[in-house]
């Protein structure tokens, strides 16, 4: 045993200890105890033959510096022990790049833009609340918002649509529409509009403005209809 005025139990023999243990987490706990009780027995020797010589330098960071570092010391460990080669670590997906579907709680990839088991968007987010924008106001009609605008697509990949007393998005129904492609119960405008007032590109209703305005009492537009009709082709009707 030790026998120098620094024993093996020395911060830095301890650091050297902890740093080899460290390296043998993934061994089995027999392999890595006959690994380090070799290890410490190679520190122990140096040590002990530092006390003894006085041209060997004999301080504990010498003996460290000439044993070599923890990995040298179980790589010799395991050529002296005749044990095999650590294995090389398996390359596996972090956390970072790994996570569960917010639907289907099935593994996807934290980029995945479609989730390969049910098909949900952004599976990986948690908090994806789609794509767009929507608001609704607290304030009802017959169980209607007053106001709802619906832009974009929802969490689920669905296409939003707007449905309130006032109804505003790509996709409306309600009162009053101003939309892309809506239907109203009183006024739409937007492209494609079926209202009993639709202002719109292609108009469908009673009173209609538009490139096309497809009226059944007043159309107004490049190609109308209606009992009035006004328009580069006005078709009245009868």
């Amino acid at each position: 045993m030790l026998t120098t005025a620094e024993p093996v139990h020395h911060a830095d023999v301890a650091g050297a200890m902890a740093e080899a243990e460290r390296l043998l987490a993934g061994s089995t706990s027999e392999e890595r105890q006959r690994l380090l009780d070799h290890v410490r027995a190679q520190l122990e020797l140096e040590l002990d033959l530092a006390s003894a010589s006085p041209q060997i330098p004999g301080s504990v960071a010498d003996v460290l510096a000439r044993v070599g570092s923890p990995a040298e010391l179980v790589g010799r460990a395991r050529v002296a022990l005749n044990l095999p080669a650590a294995a090389p670590p398996v390359q596996t997906q972090t956390a970072a790049g790994l996570g569960s579907c917010r639907v289907c709680r099935q593994p996807v990839a934290a980029v995945a833009a479609v989730c390969p088991h049910c098909g949900a968007p952004r599976p990986a987010n948690q908090n994806w609340t789609g794509t767009g924008y929507e608001y609704r106001s607290a304030a009802t009609w017959r169980g209607m918002p007053l106001l709802h605008i619906a832009v974009g697509r929802d969490a689920n990949g669905k296409i939003r649509v707007a449905r309130g007393v006032v109804a505003i998005g790509q996709f409306a129904r309600g009162v009053i529409v101003v939309a892309q492609v809506g239907a109203a119960s009183v006024f739409g405008l937007g492209q494609f509009i079926a209202a009993p007032i639709a202002v719109a590109q292609f108009a469908v209703g009673l009173v209609c403005v538009g490139q096309f305005a497809l009226a059944a009492l007043l159309g107004v537009g490049m190609i109308a209809t209606g009992l009035k009709a006004i328009g580069l082709l006005a078709l009245r009707l009868f």
